[in-house]
């Protein structure tokens, strides 16, 4: 399970389309659905692959902040 899956992903652009243009860390794009998902960090790579490779649209990887989260551009 290196790379999301396809109910990931579509899991993944839903959230996205729901967002505000913005910059977000991926605990506030999934919000209520975060608690739920179990190896956060591990997710967390996944979902940042995906968007480096191009598999979500609306979205780019920005930058990881001064706690070590990731940061990304949502387009709106």
């Amino acid at each position: 399970m290196f790379e999301l899956d396809d109910s990931e992903l579509e899991l993944a652009q839903n959230l996205i389309n729901d967002c505000a243009a913005g910059q977000y860390e991926v605990e506030d794009i999934y919000r209520e659905f975060w608690e739920a998902i179990p190896h956060r960090t591990t997710f967390g790579r996944r979902f940042k692959k995906a968007v480096i490779g191009g598999k979500l649209r609306g979205i780019r990887w920005m930058h990881r902040s001064s706690e070590n989260h990731q940061v990304y551009e949502l387009l709106g």
